[in-house]
């Protein structure tokens, strides 16, 4: 059969095409026609499916009732040809058939079945956040990416609805062309924007940007307003001059203050707030602005800062995702958070520390309504009491410095041990050789001697403590002062308490 004679050159065009690189016989061609498919724009959002079904109805008819075998080949290509004629009208792109030749025929049969498989599978992120003002720039973009992940009938992600003439930087240039070229009239419109009107309602009710939405019909209109208002220049003015204020506080010192991961984080947001009203900085700036800040005295973490600024001052993605890696395996033992199971938040999620690793990490019980924090079995809830050569050896490194820094023991070292020395020099009835503990005394053995001193005062007072107990009467023992002499002499009270002194001047000469 000979297919009908046209004139149209885009019919003429399109029906060279099929012949040529479809292979169709006039029969197929003319049973193609005669159902409205006449030129290549006809064949735009013809789908995998629908294309399925016609052929397949078609191959049931006998040739006199409108009926003609297509064959599986044959039906690929005219999905791949309706499929390449769709993404030319969904970017925004001029239709020229000359264009689709037999390579495009083979690599468009394999995109349309993928695009097909995709739909049927397809992916959606989590709804986002209710509105807070605080976090505009953030709930913004949220709002953006859950519709970028939601496509309708057509294959046009929902975020065209709310597209803006500067869109979302990283997503992928074909989507950003179907987004930027979807139509913003017609039924399919109206349809989508009445999801994203509704989407939009629920994440703003009882918030205060429910107010400035009022009366509005349309999700595209919706948004605007919401744009207006928060990124008006007065809200634009305030946000920058909070970043730029942010930018100046942030300091990197170590991770039991504030980690490099919230470090980075921070600073990164503080960046995009500034490029989001059109004062960016210069990757060169952001990366020294990132490495300036790193105030940590760790040798090999200056050392990577110098290695960072040389190799990486041009990206700071780059720089940060190097120096996070290097602060990681420097301080290993801070890179582990504990895992609240019960509600699938981390510790630092819960604002919780996370200074240990997960094999030694600090367990925290409760004592007598006190907190009470141990590091490999080691009480370590008073960071300015004596610990034992065992304890000691037990303790990770980093709690053995969080000790010997800590303000409060060295303000308490300094007046134990003004008042153990002056104790020891004045204690001349000392018994067994103290005399000659004291005139030995070096720098090395003062902290022996100290906690000595003390653990004995505290022997002394629990001993007195059994005699009352008892019903003895039992002398006092003040725990400062040049009182403490009468107990370390021993030369009044009860047997107990001179016990206690002979107890005591041995716990010195054992130090």
């Amino acid at each position: 059969m000979q297919a009908a004679q046209v004139n149209n050159p885009a019919e003429i065009r399109f029906t060279q095409c099929l012949r040529d690189i479809l292979r169709f016989t006039d029969r197929q061609i003319h049973v193609l026609r005669e159902d409205g498919y006449v030129t290549a724009e006809d064949l735009a959002h013809w789908g995998y499916e629908d294309i399925t079904k016609w052929v397949a109805h078609k191959e049931k008819l006998r040739v006199n009732a409108g009926g003609s075998p297509y064959g599986d080949m044959k039906r690929k290509s005219l999905i791949a040809l309706a499929w390449w004629v769709t993404e030319k009208v969904r970017t925004g792109s001029p239709i020229d058939l000359d264009e689709f030749d037999d390579e495009a025929r083979r690599s468009s049969i394999v995109e349309s079945k993928v695009e097909y498989d995709s739909s049927k599978d397809e992916l959606t992120i989590d709804k986002p956040e209710k509105f807070k003002y605080e976090d505009w720039p953030e709930w913004e973009k949220s709002v953006y990416t859950y519709l970028y992940s939601i496509k309708n009938s057509l294959g046009t992600p929902l975020a065209y609805v709310i597209r803006k003439p500067i869109f979302i930087r990283d997503i992928d240039p074909r989507e950003q062309l179907v987004i930027n070229n979807a139509p913003l009239v017609g039924a399919v419109f109206r349809n989508d924007s009445q999801r994203v009107l509704t989407l939009l309602r629920s994440l703003t009710t009882g918030t205060d940007a429910e107010n400035w939405m009022q009366g509005v019909t349309c999700g595209r209109i919706a948004m605007e307003s919401l744009q207006a208002h928060y990124d008006g220049d007065a809200e634009a003015e305030k946000r920058k001059q909070a970043a730029k204020s942010d930018l100046q506080s942030l300091y990197y010192r170590h991770e039991a203050a504030f980690s490099f991961e919230k470090y980075i984080n921070r600073m990164k947001k503080c960046f995009d707030v500034l490029e989001k009203y059109q004062v960016p900085y210069y990757e060169e700036d952001k990366v020294k602005h990132l490495l300036d800040r790193i105030q940590n005295s760790h040798g090999e973490v200056k050392t990577q800062v110098s290695i960072c600024r040389a190799s990486y001052s041009g990206s700071f993605v780059q720089a940060s995702t190097y120096m996070s890696r290097e602060i990681s395996r420097i301080f290993p033992s801070s890179n582990v958070a504990s895992v609240s199971f019960g509600k699938g938040k981390s510790r630092e999620s819960r604002g919780g520390r996370n200074v240990s690793s997960l094999k030694n990490r600090v367990q925290k019980g409760k004592r007598k309504g006190l907190i009470v924090e141990k590091n490999n079995g080691v009480d370590i809830s008073d960071l300015t009491r004596f610990y034992s050569k065992e304890e000691w050896a037990k303790l990770d490194a980093d709690v053995k410095k969080k000790i010997l820094e800590s303000p409060a023991r060295k303000k308490l070292r300094a007046g134990k041990d003004q008042r153990g020395i002056s104790l020891i020099q004045t204690g001349g009835g000392l018994k067994d050789g103290a005399s000659v503990v004291t005139n030995s005394i070096d720098k090395d053995s003062e902290d022996r001697i100290v906690a000595a001193v003390i653990r004995g005062v505290i022997e002394s007072s629990r001993t007195n403590q059994e005699d009352r107990n008892v019903g003895e009467v039992a002398s006092h023992t003040p725990s400062h002062g040049s009182r403490v002499g009468t107990v370390v002499d021993g030369s009044a009270g009860s047997t107990r308490s001179r016990s206690s002194s002979v107890t005591f001047g041995q716990s010195i000469l054992r130090g």
